[in-house]
């Protein structure tokens, strides 16, 4: 109902979401490994709808970028284009 409450969901499930990623690691289970990320990523956007503050909102995307970017230094496009 407001940002306060959306913090709280958001928070608990991204300590899933990390505690996930640390057993489906990147080198092995890319596949696993990227779709959690995409999850992090989609928790931001989420919480953004609640947050007023402009400065804060663009800290909240810039993070998105930050985590989907750096996956597509990482992993092979040959291999996983379709991630």
């Amino acid at each position: 109902l407001d940002y306060d409450q959306a913090r709280s969901v958001f928070l608990f499930a991204m300590q899933k979401l990390n505690l996930a990623k640390s057993f489906y690691i990147l080198d092995g289970f890319v596949t696993d490994h990227v779709e959690l990320c995409q999850d992090a990523s989609q928790l931001y956007n989420k919480l953004v709808f609640f947050e007023s503050n402009l400065a804060r909102k663009c800290k909240m995307y810039k993070r998105r970028i930050d985590l989907l970017s750096s996956l597509c230094r990482d992993i092979s496009e040959e291999h996983y284009v379709y991630l």
